[in-house]
């Protein structure tokens, strides 16, 4: 009963809230903001041109990208297209309307990349504001599936298109004095997705034995409305801060997953709204060396989604008798209310305390009804989850020593997740979770001189899920306990002998280990079964400035991966799988040489290679490619006039997948990029 009356009664809060501290304002906020519009609309050229500053225009006047071998895998690495592109990369002006009004822009539009960007921001004198932002940009994604070298006839696959997604974004505005004085503000956003994009849910591929290497891909078309109000206003010291929050998520997806004898096109329709209450108050005390907040937040969300999945003869493309096929319709609901505690103080002059405390309490349900066709089967799921969280942190900060810096961050968690699910007719579960959490960080930081200087820290978490099953008649449960436990170590050491030389090493160590127990219903056998992960980082850094007009900076990077599992701890002729071992280096080296003022010259290399799958010959997986990547890029800035700067610009690209195996072609992504591009730039 309470959960339903905080439910009902928080938006209520909020809106009379917002209504009381901000109609007034809004009144007189619209009138002065029409006032500026006629007063801006209303001037001649020569006014504008002599109130309005253009700070910075850079224009790129033409790129040109010639790709040689795989158009898709280099747009895909360097969310870059190829071909031709002109457009202007930054351009900045600003200006006074009068009366302390302030009109301000900024943005950039690069047309062969599809991508573009304007903001546009008023502020009147007292404090009002308008804000304007829209803007896309487009992500290029790989077009390639996994990589089985024991295959003979497709050990790697191509999608058959190029997927591109553009993301797009609309933002209004309109307000008064939100952030610091009494205030209210009205915002609406629009946030939208439109293309394709590949997906990691690959595909079978048969050759004797089954390996999930074939490419997928999904269509997308999806759009975010926002619409929200907030303000603020002062009480008995306290900054007191609402906002009101509706949602809108729509749009249509469709996905293909492909095999070697069908594939299967999934349809989905989802739809959501999602209601956010909130407020928060803060204020500086004791001289502004105490902080305490609270707040509060209440989200309503309801979703639904229809979804037809269709699968059909990869030969002849007409629609199969597959237990895939159906039409599936659900819906869900979730309520959440949030509560946040922070108090942050100067016990000493040398020492800084902070601790937040967080409560949450989560109710959610679901249903979905699957009607089967054409050998597709029927189901039937009713979910129910209940959530109660705590969470406690603690930090602390300490500059007592001579030329040491020491502190702490602890967090902890507790969450309690009772969940049901009856499949109509066949099963049903219902357990209790319970997971604590914990991640705690130490550092330090110790200058020995003006030459040597250390940052070292150690991270520390803990997770661990037991699962207390009231009542389970479905085999598929089979999971009693899960822990899992990191650790990391990073130090980085810097050594500056001279004021020409300075080079840093850093050494960043991580393990983790997961430890799984199954129920009874599936095994008597209930010892843990455990996996690890390592990761060994090592970084070297020089910089050198042997003269003024020369600076060279040269970076080299190790990074060493491993994950193995019990079925590594048997042998492979016995049926073990292989310990997964991946490695990856990387060369950087630039430089830069200006010997005039108005005149310098820069470049920059990087290579990378990775040894990612060291098991090729074995029957089973892995199901990647080694790789072999060069970026090398050559430029120069040169002012003949103080406002006027050109910048040419050239650049290298190379990838190869498998650089030792000498049947390697194009098919596995390979290529090879020049770029050239020219940059002007003027600034007032």
């Amino acid at each position: 009963m309470k959960k339903h009356i905080l439910k009902d009664f928080s938006p209520v809060l909020l809106t009379i809230f917002m209504l009381v501290f901000g109609l007034g304002q809004t009144n007189v906020f619209a009138g002065t903001l029409t006032e500026t519009l006629k007063k801006l609309f209303n001037q001649d050229i020569s006014d504008f041109t002599q109130k309005f500053k253009l700070d910075n225009f850079e224009f790129m006047p033409l790129r040109y990208v010639s790709v040689k071998g795989d158009a898709a895998k280099f747009r895909a690495l360097n969310w870059m297209n190829d071909g031709t592109a002109t457009g202007i990369k930054d351009m900045t002006f600003e200006g006074d309307l009068g009366n302390g009004d302030h009109l301000s822009f900024q943005g950039h539009v690069i047309s062969g990349d599809n991508d573009f960007d304007a903001n546009l921001n008023l502020v009147k004198g007292n404090g009002n504001y308008v804000t304007l932002d829209y803007g896309n940009f487009r992500k290029w994604y790989d077009v390639y599936g996994g990589f089985y070298t024991n295959f003979g006839g497709q050990s790697i696959s191509k999608l058959p298109l190029d997927p591109a997604l553009d993301i797009g974004h609309f933002f209004f505005e309109a307000g008064s004095n939100v952030e610091s004085e009494p205030g209210i503000a009205l915002s609406y956003r629009r946030d939208t997705k439109e293309g394709t994009k590949s997906r990691l849910t690959w595909g079978d591929v048969v050759e004797g034995v089954t390996r999930k290497i074939n490419p997928a891909w999904q269509d997308v078309s999806t759009a975010i409305d926002a619409i929200e109000i907030k303000g603020n206003v002062n009480v008995a010291g306290f900054n007191v801060k609402g906002k009101q929050k509706a949602e809108f998520y729509s749009g249509r997806t469709m996905r293909e997953d492909n095999d070697s004898t069908e594939y299967v096109r999934t349809t989905q329709e989802p739809r959501s709204k999602q209601l956010v209450s909130s407020l928060r108050a803060d204020r500086w005390m004791m001289n502004d060396k105490t902080y305490v907040s609270f707040g509060y937040q209440f989200q309503n969300s309801k979703s639904d989604m229809l979804e037809t999945i269709l699968a059909f003869d990869s030969t002849t493309g007409l629609p199969t008798g597959s237990s895939h096929n159906g039409v599936v319709d659900g819906w869900a609901s979730r309520d959440s209310h949030s509560w946040v505690e922070h108090f942050a103080t100067n016990l000493t002059p040398d020492l800084n305390f902070s601790t937040k405390l967080k409560q949450e309490i989560i109710a959610s349900t679901g249903f979905g009804f699957r009607q089967g066709f054409l050998s597709g089967s029927n189901k039937a799921d009713v979910t129910e989850n209940q959530i109660t969280r705590t969470g406690e942190s603690l930090s602390l900060n300490y500059t007592g020593w001579s030329k040491t810096s020491l502190y702490t961050d602890w967090d902890f968690q507790q969450t309690r997740s009772w969940n049901s699910k009856a499949a109509l007719g066949t099963s049903y579960t219902e357990y209790l979770d319970t997971n604590p959490e914990s991640t705690g960080v130490m550092g330090i930081r110790y200058v020995f001189n003006n030459k040597v200087n250390m940052t070292s820290n150690v991270r520390l978490k803990s997770d661990r899920n037991t699962y207390d099953i009231y009542q389970n008649n479905d085999n598929a449960v089979s999971i009693s306990r899960i822990r899992t436990k990191s650790d990391e170590w990073n130090n980085r050491l810097v050594w500056k002998p001279t004021k020409w030389f300075q080079n840093s090493f850093r050494v960043q160590l991580a393990d983790t280990v997961y430890q799984v127990q199954s129920t009874p219903v599936v095994t008597p056998q209930r010892d843990w079964i455990k996996s690890n992960a390592n990761s060994r980082v090592y970084t070297y850094d020089i910089s050198v400035q042997p003269l003024d007009e020369w600076m060279f900076n040269v970076g080299a990077s190790l990074n060493q991966f491993k994950v193995s599992t019990p079925a590594s701890q048997t042998a492979v002729s016995g049926g073990g799988v292989p310990v997964y071992v991946a490695d990856v280096y990387t060369l950087l080296l630039s430089t830069s040489y200006a010997p005039k003022e108005n005149l310098s010259f820069y470049s920059s290399a990087q290579y990378s290679t990775t040894n990612d799958f060291d098991s090729h010959g074995w029957v089973g997986m892995p199901y990647g490619v080694n790789s072999e990547a060069y970026d090398i890029t050559l430029g120069a800035r040169w002012s003949p006039k103080k406002d006027l700067t050109l910048e040419p610009h050239y650049g290298y690209y190379s990838y190869k997948a498998n650089p030792g195996d000498l049947f390697a072609t194009d098919g596995y992504g390979n290529y090879s990029a020049h770029v050239v591009w020219l940059d002007t730039k003027f600034t007032w």
